[in-house]
């Protein structure tokens, strides 16, 4: 499962790359709200089906932020992801997403959240491209929109496995 967002961002050009991340975005954001959430009866299909209360990627990641299990930064930055995501799944061609609206918009909105951890988050992609050319068929797509969502992805997954808690922790009133 680690692996996973890293293989994506590693092999697949940025407009690929971006609904592969935003989709593990969407799974480890489930899995946070999951774990903090007493559940009862069909939970998997009361709140997760699509028009239901966390149906949504968008619906999760506000559903994270007002529960306080991610941070405005983070929501933000979730909310640039999924909107660079719709342009390319919107988008019969890249080039044609890459123009519009939402990615010109979000983008630098991304990029500009959290300077120093998005330069660092660059450099940790660009230097795992080069120890893993040769060992398998990397990108040539050097994207920093790549990069900067591979970090999210792990940030996330951490997040979500230090959500765990015992039902016995929980409050029941």
């Amino acid at each position: 499962n680690v692996a996973a967002p890293a293989m994506a961002a590693l092999t697949m050009p940025e407009e690929y790359a971006a609904i592969v991340l935003t989709s593990r975005m969407d799974h480890e954001l489930r899995k946070m709200i999951e774990r903090v959430l007493h559940r009862q009866g069909n939970a998997d299909k009361l709140l997760f089906d699509f028009n239901m209360a966390f149906g949504t990627f968008s619906a999760k990641a506000a559903a994270a932020y007002s529960f306080g299990l991610i941070t405005k930064k983070m929501h933000s930055a979730i909310t640039s992801c999924r909107k660079i995501r719709n342009a390319y799944a919107h988008s019969d061609n890249p080039d044609d997403a890459r123009k519009s609206k939402g990615y010109l918009k979000s983008k630098p909105k991304l990029m500009s959240l959290a300077p120093e951890h998005t330069q660092s988050s660059i450099d940790n992609f660009h230097k795992l491209l080069a120890d893993c050319t040769g060992m398998i068929e990397v990108t040539t797509d050097r994207s920093d929109i790549s990069a900067l969502m591979l970090s999210i992805c792990e940030s996330l997954g951490s997040a979500a496995f230090f959500s765990i808690r015992s039902v016995d922790d929980s409050l029941r009133v």
